[in-house]
């Protein structure tokens, strides 16, 4: 049971951590080349990315979904029992609930118009938390298809 642990662990830190600290470094840069945030037009890419975050979290709710009512199969039932099938549950859950994050926050971007510092932080940290998060999630899905086989 630790081993699952630490894997949610290093999954939470890949996820989350990794992303958080790229997008301090990228506002340190801009900031010591004194960029102007105003002058991006994140709005209108929020707008986009809108679309394709929340397409992303119906996929991924589907395929947490398959992952949980699939139990008849053997290589299913032998997976459940290592314990290494909640750990790619909990990859899943995570990329669903960043997907999740970054579409509420695409929305409230949208409704209240506003765009500053905080508001490009937190999106290109959600840009690159959610690469990193639907990585892994591929990653196991494709774990989980070649050892089916």
């Amino acid at each position: 049971m630790k081993k699952n642990k630490f894997d949610r662990v290093i999954i939470t830190i890949i996820s989350i951590g990794i992303p958080l600290i790229l997008a301090c470094l990228l506002i340190r840069r801009l900031d010591n080349l004194n960029y102007n945030y105003a002058d991006f037009n994140g709005i209108e890419i929020v707008k986009t990315l809108l679309g394709v975050w929340s397409t992303l979290l119906g996929f991924m709710i589907t395929a947490v979904s398959i992952l949980l009512s699939v139990n008849e199969n053997n290589y299913i039932v032998a997976f459940r029992s290592s314990g290494h099938y909640h750990t790619i549950i909990y990859a899943h859950g995570l990329t669903c609930l960043i997907l999740f994050s970054a579409t509420v926050f695409s929305t409230i971007i949208m409704c209240l118009n506003i765009w500053n510092r905080i508001c490009f932080f937190v999106f290109i940290m959600l840009i690159f938390s959610t690469f990193i998060a639907l990585a892994l999630s591929i990653f196991f899905l494709f774990f989980i298809i070649f050892k089916s086989n």
